[in-house]
């Protein structure tokens, strides 16, 4: 069985961020994308204890 996920970019602030946080409360996974890797991980191990989905965070400066 796959797994389906949602792709957040921008997912450390902002609009990215809140978009995060609805996907995830309607039990989206998430693949998070963002610059700040360290902001990411805590968005990360938030979402994960509140909702009980799989976040996988990456690192990257899309231009």
């Amino acid at each position: 069985m796959f797994m389906k996920y949602t792709v957040i970019t921008g997912a450390s602030s902002g609009l990215g961020y809140h978009f995060a946080y609805v996907a995830a409360k309607h039990n989206h996974n998430l693949i998070l994308i963002a610059r700040n890797f360290e902001q990411l991980k805590k968005i990360q191990k938030d979402i994960m204890h509140q909702y009980n989905i799989d976040v996988v965070c990456i690192k990257c400066d899309l231009i």
